[in-house]
């Protein structure tokens, strides 16, 4: 992973990872942005010019290291991220930082930013699952807060990586995550009903600490 705000704890297995992560500060980046971006991104506000330009900026980054040539990530007809033939790929932004990951070799890529303090205790209720919730009671109550965002940030990961193959909305009840804090990755199943999202069970998490934010990465392989 390349990053220009160093990790308090990076996993010790992201060797083996199948993409390429790159992570930087919010910044203005539009004359980087190619002319159909400029195009497809005019008119918005001043500050998602700056979120949109970034975060492309940073995937040409991320393909550049991967050996791939610059080319336009434009938004879908859902406004989701439309990365060239070949590419998986996945951004997000939090607050002043800003992520995008990409892969040629991956069924699925997702990768989410959460900084500490943006999830509720109702919040919290909403997304776990019976299980994730008794294991979050039982951890010390000074980590039960980081650890419910980390879970959350799991969660939009891995919807993130299912989300272009499935099509199908999957609901954080619908998605249960096994979180290993020694090596910081985890795991992922899914609980709900829906065939075409049962390739979660393949993925592979990991996440870093970035002073008060939490990123997380989900990749789902291809079957063999």
């Amino acid at each position: 992973m390349e990053i220009d705000v160093l990790p308090v704890g990076p996993p010790s297995n992201d060797r083996d990872s199948g993409s390429t992560t790159v992570v930087g500060a919010l910044a203005d980046h539009w004359a980087t942005l190619l002319p159909e971006e400029q195009a497809s991104f005019s008119g918005v506000s001043a500050h998602r010019r700056l979120e949109l330009s970034t975060t492309r900026y940073l995937a040409r980054r991320a393909m550049a290291a991967r050996g791939l040539p610059p080319a336009p990530v434009l938004r879908a007809a859902d406004r989701s991220p439309q990365w060239p033939a070949g590419v998986r790929g996945s951004l997000t932004h939090s607050r002043e930082l800003v992520a995008a990951s990409v892969s040629t070799g991956l069924l699925g890529l997702g990768i989410d930013l959460e900084h500490l303090g943006r999830l509720s205790e109702g919040g919290t209720a909403r997304i776990l699952t019976s299980t994730e919730a008794a294991w979050l009671a039982a951890l010390p109550t000074a980590d039960r807060h980081t650890r419910a965002t980390l879970v959350f940030s799991a969660k939009e990961a891995v919807y993130k990586a299912i989300y272009p193959t499935a099509g199908v909305y999957v609901g954080y009840r619908e998605v249960e995550v096994v979180v290993d804090p020694t090596c910081w990755s985890f795991t992922a199943r899914y609980v709900g009903d829906n065939s075409l999202n049962r390739p979660i069970g393949r993925g592979r998490g990991v996440w870093w600490h970035l002073g008060d934010a939490i990123l997380t990465r989900f990749e789902i392989e291809g079957e063999s």
